[in-house]
């Protein structure tokens, strides 16, 4: 054989080695059973974009599949069969219950891998002597830890930190969200104080009803407090405020219903100022309930929130009314006072014959004087202003009246025709604005 005959023998075999695929092994096809063992196969197509990404893809695939073969039976006595009977659990455990199972899956092996070119296989394999060992150190981990987090939620519940007591008690569930399944006292230990740390509030108020008045100058500072009914752990005993609870207050102002959160101090307090209050309006109450929604959020419990489903948490409902001022209206001209009188009363104020029994004097001052001849016609002026003031001398309505004319044959006749289109322009605009003064 010469020298060119054996060089092309030689490439020919090189190229034909390269380009030969090793069968695949029997594993791909047929899953292995093997005793004391888990078994986790995953594969994905290669592509010509990303050439690194089949084989994370076959490796993560194989992981899935060990832990799926790891399944984790859910007793029939488990916090996650009561929730689930209860409507409150959801797709979102059973997940984290998988992933969390993937997250904690150590020491298993990788016994095989084939590339056919087109797609990548992985073959894990992990002891189950040692994953349950390792199970069993995580579990535990995960009790010591709920514990730590109970023990510290019902310090700061009875320190008055409701937020960071429902903080600490989602924490501990989510520590022991891989072991949910199980039957363990813990968790339902959390659930009742989460649950219980909302239902077991107190709110209240110093007052039964709400009255704006000219007294109180329409205005009402609503005094709130929240405090605990009992200690964690020791059912019947008083304890002390607590901070830090958003407060959902919401009442019809006579336009629109006005609502607002707000967030109770250190001393469990908040303040909530009811103003701005028509007489007429479609509902006569302020209503008081703890903002759960905003709760759940500040306290970081996220789908653990669903627990709180159906927890009654405490709430107020007021009376709330509007008493307008009695009035007394002084002006020296008859037709004008009584115009007055009657707009007053059927704004709904009621009227006194005195100013010392009256909330409010109305002093209207009216100024006429005659003006120019003309052809017979006599012109009469009449201008003037509107006081309002409370007993205490405080001024709460001001309004000066521009000057109005009368013309008519007789003297008497212009001025009665000047105070009449004096009274027309009070009982438009500027009526409207005392009246919305006076409350």
């Amino acid at each position: 054989m010469s020298v060119l005959t054996l060089s092309a023998f030689t490439l020919t075999g090189c190229s034909a080695s390269k380009n030969t695929v090793e069968p695949a092994p029997s594993w791909t096809t047929d899953r292995p059973i093997i005793q004391g063992q888990y078994v986790g196969i995953g594969s994905a197509h290669k592509s010509a974009s990303e050439p690194g990404a089949a084989l994370r893809s076959a490796k993560e695939r194989a992981v899935a599949d060990l832990a799926s073969e790891i399944s984790v039976r859910v007793e029939s006595e488990s916090l996650l069969e009561s929730l689930s009977k209860n409507g409150v659990i959801d797709e979102r455990f059973q997940h984290s219950i998988r992933s969390s199972s993937e997250a904690h899956l150590e020491g298993y092996q990788l016994v095989d891998s084939y590339d056919d070119g087109a797609t990548v296989h992985v073959y894990y394999r992990l002891s189950k002597t040692e994953h349950a060992t390792r199970r069993a150190a995580l579990k535990s981990a995960a009790l010591d830890e709920g514990q730590a987090q109970l023990t510290a939620g019902n310090s700061a519940l009875e320190g008055g930190r409701l937020p960071l007591a429902l903080s600490h008690y989602g924490d501990g569930l989510r520590a022991l969200e891989p072991f949910l399944g199980e039957v363990i006292k813990l968790d339902r230990e959390l659930v009742r104080a989460l649950r219980t740390a909302v239902s077991d509030l107190l709110l209240t108020t110093p007052v039964q009803s709400i009255t704006l008045s000219t007294q109180n100058s329409f205005s009402f500072p609503l005094a709130l407090k929240v405090k605990r009914e009992r200690a964690a752990g020791e059912p019947g005993r008083a304890l002390g405020p607590v901070g830090n609870v958003p407060l959902r207050y919401r009442y019809h102002n006579g336009t629109y219903f006005k609502q607002a959160t707000e967030f109770t101090d250190d001393q469990g307090m908040v303040v909530a100022l009811i103003a701005d209050v028509e007489v007429e309006r479609p509902d006569d109450m302020v209503r008081v309930e703890i903002d759960l929604p905003r709760l759940i959020e500040q306290s970081g419990l996220k789908a653990w929130g669903a627990i709180l489903d159906g927890v009654v948490a405490p709430t107020l409902a007021l009376p709330l009314a509007v008493e307008l001022p009695i009035v007394f209206v002084d002006c020296s001209q008859s037709a004008l006072r009584g115009a007055f009188r009657m707009a007053l009363s059927t704004g709904g104020h009621g009227l006194s014959d005195t100013e010392v029994d009256a909330d409010v004097i109305i002093t209207l001052e009216v100024e006429v004087r005659a003006g120019s001849v003309s052809r017979g016609f006599h012109t009469a002026w009449a201008s003037g202003q509107i006081v309002a003031r409370r007993q205490s001398g405080h001024i709460i309505y001001e309004h000066s009246i521009p000057q109005l004319k009368g013309i008519q044959l007789d003297p008497a006749s212009a001025r009665t025709e000047a105070i009449l289109n004096l009274g027309e322009q009070l009982g438009d605009a500027p009526m409207r604005d005392l009246l919305r003064a006076l409350h």
